[in-house]
């Protein structure tokens, strides 16, 4: 159809264009392709489409009339380009190979639609209808008068707003997104193309088809990488406020000063973003407290930024001072020590061996290390896989398995020795390795995948001797028990299966999202689990009902481990944090000392009686013991390519290799500010270490 207004540059022409854009040259008749035609009527009548304003990768947005109101609205059709046909009488026809992937989308859409129905909240655009016809969906709202925030840097001078003018947007945009979490929604999409000013200066946050609600970890469908942050261009980072303070944060800096900054895919690579390095006259165009706001906003890491809207205000309000380059050394107690892994490469699986005396914890660095569980140190470093580690699992015969992201199964026998033998089956999956487990003394293997396959291996040969592939959705968690396994999905669901045969015997169900870890309980017929749902479930396997719902963790479980006679059990979580359990699902202890989300647990046996141990990894990098019956810490450690550095809880000793290793990677606290460590500092520590 002729148009008056280029929907890619937005320009106005004076008499309507058939073919291309005078301006930025758009392809006029092919980008229209596929639009329904001005004069469409839908939804029994109640609404005519006048033209056309925009179209997307998965939807076309149309201006229309609500006919008996007399009144402008903008329509959005769900219609994944490359996915969907238009046919001449106006339905969508779906290729048959993207069927699976058009439906699950077209439900996100209305999902999308009933959110911004609920939704009353200034500073977001309002739904005003849902429905389905042409075998598609569609979504009604306001038609807005004003131009998008991209629009009116394009048109302004130097491409950016003054400080007061931008103040305004942004004080409006944090309303906004401090009420929409709140709600526990997420946007994950914010961009200046997403963000509308109306022609009274009001801020609207638009295109919720990214959005989440709960602010627990997932992916979006679709991202804008100039303004992603690292958790939603890797799977290894939680999503939630922070993700939105990120990318609000990318906003504002091109905003005020009119360019991208390095973004947060460049920053993994290597590149730089320092505020200390702006030019004078880009100095200027931050005025108080404009550089506290983005500083704080742009942290790399989801934990170096505030976590929610509230805590960011507070730091903008109370900006820290200035950093010094060395802590002064007084007569005072030397300060507790903290070790800041700035280097280090996340840890993401841990399994216990069978004596319980070392730890093998895989991650980013693609080597499963050893540790010994009574001092820190590390013992031996087992190399060969060249991807991240993700899965883990000790037999009772001493043998290691791992599965990495690049689809391989690897197997250590005997991993004590100076050269332990190593073996690997690649691409023993078609998807990443997400869980192991060993049964039978260590003959058998069990494997669970993202491929939505359940493989049985015999340890020895590393020949599969049957599968399942029924499981709709990704394996993520393992436990065995004699001749009974339990498999957790991403659904939610728990199967329990004959080892044998790969028979199901019983579906477990009532965890509303991914299962993450899963356990037996010694002498009952009952298991645990734990859930991206926030809570751990205690279950009769005899009936498949829930005996106890463990509730506590602000955000999603990522793992747990049970006390070998069964009596408590420990969790970790997405908010850093850890918690012990009685089996009625009472907290007895909480914890935290990671700077970054808890990935794994385990319970250290212990022979003493009241004694209670636990160890715990992070994407921070480090591995801390603690001694749960006093509720600290014992030591935190890491290591990097240069060394091994340890921290003792009561003591503050440090162990390191030498200074100059250490400042890399250690840091104290005084006076409530982080500094590095002083050479002074660093002696005191060791000779307290000595002494103790």
């Amino acid at each position: 159809m002729p148009q008056d207004r280029c929907p890619v540059c937005h320009t106005t022409w004076p008499e309507p264009v058939f073919s291309h854009c005078p301006g930025c040259k758009a392809d006029i008749p092919s980008y229209f392709q596929n639009t329904l035609p001005e004069g469409t009527v839908l939804h029994g009548g109640k609404y005519r489409l006048n033209s056309v304003l925009g179209k997307g990768g998965f939807g076309i947005t149309y201006r229309a009339e609500h006919r008996l109101l007399n009144q402008a609205v903008a329509i959005k059709e769900f219609f994944p380009q490359r996915c969907m046909e238009r046919n001449p009488d106006g339905s969508v026809q779906i290729q048959p190979f993207w069927s699976g992937v058009v439906e699950s989308s077209r439900r996100r859409f209305l999902e999308e639609g009933r959110m911004l129905y609920q939704l009353r909240e200034p500073g977001a655009i309002r739904c005003q209808d849902l429905f389905e016809e042409n075998g598609t969906a569609y979504l009604v709202m306001e038609y807005l008068q004003g131009q998008t925030l991209e629009q009116m840097l394009l048109r302004s001078p130097d491409h950016r707003l003054p400080p007061e003018q931008t103040g305004q947007i942004f004080k409006q945009l944090l309303t906004a997104l401090r009420s929409l979490h709140a709600q526990e929604i997420l946007h994950l999409d914010i961009k200046p193309d997403n963000i509308w000013i109306r022609e009274n200066g009001e801020a609207l946050l638009l295109d919720f088809g990214s959005s989440l609600r709960g602010l627990a970890n997932a992916v979006p469908q679709v991202c804008t990488p100039a303004y992603a942050p690292v958790e939603l261009i890797s799977l290894d980072f939680p999503t939630g406020p922070w993700t939105d303070i990120f990318q609000l944060g990318m906003v504002f800096y091109v905003v005020l000063l009119g360019q991208m900054p390095p973004t947060a895919l460049e920053r993994l690579k290597g590149s730089e973003l320092n505020f200390t390095q702006l030019s004078s006259e880009q100095q200027a165009l931050l005025p108080a407290p404009w550089r506290t706001v983005l500083e704080s906003a742009l942290g790399l890491l989801p934990s170096e930024r505030p976590q929610n809207v509230a805590d960011w205000l507070i730091k903008i309000q109370n900006p820290a001072p200035a950093k010094h380059s060395a802590v002064q050394v007084t007569s005072s107690p030397l300060p507790q020590m903290v070790l800041h892994p700035i280097e280090s490469k996340g840890l993401l699986c841990l399994a216990l061996s069978p004596d319980g005396r070392e730890a093998f914890v895989g991650g980013q660095d693609q080597r499963v290390k050893r540790w010994e569980l009574a001092t820190g140190r590390l013992l031996q470093v087992l190399s060969g896989p060249q991807a991240p580690l993700i899965s883990l699992a000790c037999a009772n015969t001493g043998q290691i398995a791992a599965g990495d992201s690049a689809h391989e199964l690897h197997l250590w026998e005997q991993p004590g020795q100076p050269e332990p033998s190593w073996r690997f089956k690649p691409d023993a999956h078609q998807d990443r390795i997400t869980a192991l487990c060993f049964a039978h003394e260590g003959r058998l293997l069990l494997s669970g995948s993202a491929d939505k396959t359940l493989i049985c291996w015999d340890s020895q040969s590393l020949t599969p001797l049957w599968s399942q592939s029924h499981f709709s959705h990704w394996i993520q968690a393992l436990a065995n028990k004699g001749k009974l396994l339990l498999v957790g999905c991403s659904n939610g669901q728990i199967q329990l299966l004959d080892l044998e045969s790969g028979k199901l015997h019983k579906t477990l169900s009532g965890h509303s999202s991914g299962i993450t870890a899963l356990r037996f309980v010694p002498g009952r017929a009952e298991a645990i689990s734990s859930s991206w749902d926030k809570t751990l479930r205690h279950w009769d396997l005899r009936t498949g009902q829930t005996i106890q719902i463990f509730q506590g963790h602000s955000l999603d479980v990522t793992s747990l481990d049970l006390s070998p006679d069964g009596s408590w059990l420990l969790s970790g979580s997405w908010d850093r944090s850890l918690k012990s359990w009685d089996l009625n699902g009472n907290c007895t202890a909480h914890l935290q000392a990671h700077s970054d989300y808890v990935t794994d647990v385990a319970v250290i046996p212990s022979h003493q009686p009241g004694q209670k141990h636990g160890l715990s990894i992070s994407k921070d990098g480090t591995l801390i013991r603690w001694d749960l019956h006093k509720g600290e810490w014992v030591y935190k450690a890491c290591s990097q390519a240069d060394g091994v550095y340890t921290t003792l809880g009561r003591q503050g000793a440090l162990q390191a290799s030498d200074y100059q290793a250490a400042a890399r990677v250690i840091r104290t606290l005084e006076n409530q500010q982080t500094q590095p460590l002083s050479p002074a500092h660093y002696q005191a520590a060791c000779q307290l270490g000595m002494d103790s």
